[in-house]
């Protein structure tokens, strides 16, 4: 009722038939098998990753509401958020903090200034301005 099944035999280079060598292709077969798991588990954890990041980046927590500024004696506080060019509303994972430090650094009144993030949905502005020696009105001089 229930054949035997019969060994396939394999032609050599040499044309004699030999056995084929079930081990050795379960061992390729294994190995092939465990590469492929470790690829597509690779593809899916940076697609993961990759997901994750976008949500982040459109999440309401990480959007700016709020910036404190501190250090300011001449320069009002609207000043100093115009100078470093924030919006509000803007994602506080993609602000450039070195970027707007380097902008604030370029207004005349400030000496240097600071800029961290405090989640959620502020930032913190530290700048110290520069101490006159004089000031020169430049309006008509009779």
């Amino acid at each position: 009722m229930f054949r035997r099944r019969r060994l396939p035999i394999v032609r050599s280079e040499t044309g004699r038939p030999r056995a084929v060598d079930w081990v050795g292709i379960r061992k390729r077969n294994r190995v092939i098998l465990k590469v492929s798991l470790v690829i597509t588990l690779g593809i899916d954890t940076l697609l993961g990753l990759a997901l994750l990041y976008l949500i982040f980046l459109h999440m309401p927590y990480f959007n700016l509401r709020q910036a404190e500024v501190t250090g300011n004696r001449r320069l009002s506080r609207e000043e100093v958020i115009e100078a470093s060019e924030l919006e509000g509303g803007i994602n506080l994972l993609t602000v450039n903090l070195v970027g707007v430090a380097d902008k604030l650094r370029r207004h005349p009144w400030i000496r240097s200034a600071s800029v961290y993030r405090r989640f959620p949905g502020r930032i913190t502005i530290e700048i110290e301005e520069r101490t006159p020696v004089g000031i020169v009105n430049a309006g008509k001089l009779d």
